[in-house]
């Protein structure tokens, strides 16, 4: 899901924003962003049940918490 940025994406994030690895949607960045994951708990899925509906949060929150688990095995 690492689709380039829309002009108007570019416009509001800035050109060097980046999307989140699991739930598509762009990040903000900044000295009062939020990580990325935290960003996608907070702020993605409740935009996805407003837009898709609680069973497609609810699915990406699955996804978000197994890539979660997944990276903090790999670190060790």
């Amino acid at each position: 899901m690492n689709h380039p940025l829309h002009p108007t994406e570019q416009a509001v994030f800035g050109v060097d924003a980046k999307r989140h690895e699991i739930t598509g949607m762009v990040l903000e960045q900044g000295s009062g962003a939020l990580p990325p994951d935290e960003q996608a708990r907070l702020v993605h899925l409740p935009q996805i049940a407003a837009t898709q509906g609680r069973a497609a949060a609810d699915a990406m929150l699955i996804k978000l918490t197994a890539a979660i688990r997944n990276r903090e095995i790999l670190k060790g």
